[in-house]
């Protein structure tokens, strides 16, 4: 006589077994596309402020450290000038970071920071301006008036052996006194990235339908002998 709950017991083992071998190959086949689009480190919603009327002169000035990566630091500050009104600066920390940059700036003997539109392309052909430099103020005639937003495009060799492509997107408030960082993003094998682009999102839902396939492949599968 055969004993049904243990016969019963040995067929949903056998589906769950199978269940979990399919799930670990549909999960390889997923990870396998993950790291095919894993390219593009994306920091997520961030709005990281910094308010010019919280600092008047050098020192004193409100600042914001964002760290890029383990050992790129990106630093962006405001400082309001005496006289001048509100300016803002951004400054990158490490040697060899740089920065896009547009109109010709006078005062400074450079660029002024450039004021880049969603999906331009950041990469070698780009041009850039070390060091930090004059963002906007209300003296100066820069690429970001009060209460526009945009994005930088941005530089960095963390290794020291390849430059890395990123793009940052900024506000400025209506009276030009905060600054505000939304997110970033970079590419992480030194190729071009264009401004606002983001890991697609494709690779998510990968992951979810292996698990609701796994869930069925078991439910259809545990009473197969």
């Amino acid at each position: 006589m055969i004993n049904t709950n243990s016969e019963t017991s040995r067929l949903r083992r056998s589906g769950l077994n199978r269940a979990l071998v399919g799930a670990a190959a549909i999960g390889s086949t997923g990870a396998t596309l993950m790291s095919a689009n894993a390219a593009i480190v994306y920091s997520g919603p961030q709005n990281l402020s910094t308010n010019a009327l919280l600092g008047l002169d050098p020192p004193s000035a409100d600042t914001e450290m964002v760290n890029i990566d383990a050992s790129g630091d990106f630093e962006f500050l405001m400082v309001s000038f005496s006289g001048k009104g509100p300016a803002t600066h951004v400054l990158f920390s490490q040697a060899g970071d740089k920065i896009s940059s547009g109109l010709n700036n006078p005062y400074h003997g450079g660029a002024y920071i450039g004021n880049l539109s969603a999906d331009a392309t950041i990469g070698p052909g780009g041009a850039f301006v070390s060091g930090w430099d004059v963002f906007t103020d209300e003296v100066y005639s820069g690429e970001w008036p009060a209460g526009s937003s945009g994005f930088i495009g941005f530089k960095f060799n963390p290794t020291g052996s390849q430059d890395l492509y990123g793009w940052g997107k900024l506000t400025l408030s209506p009276d030009n006194t905060i600054l505000t960082l939304v997110d970033w993003a970079y590419e992480n094998t030194g190729a071009p990235i264009s401004a606002g682009q983001v890991p697609e999102p494709s690779t998510g839902l990968l992951i979810g339908g292996s698990l609701a396939l796994a869930v069925l492949w078991y439910r259809c599968s545990k009473f197969a002998g």
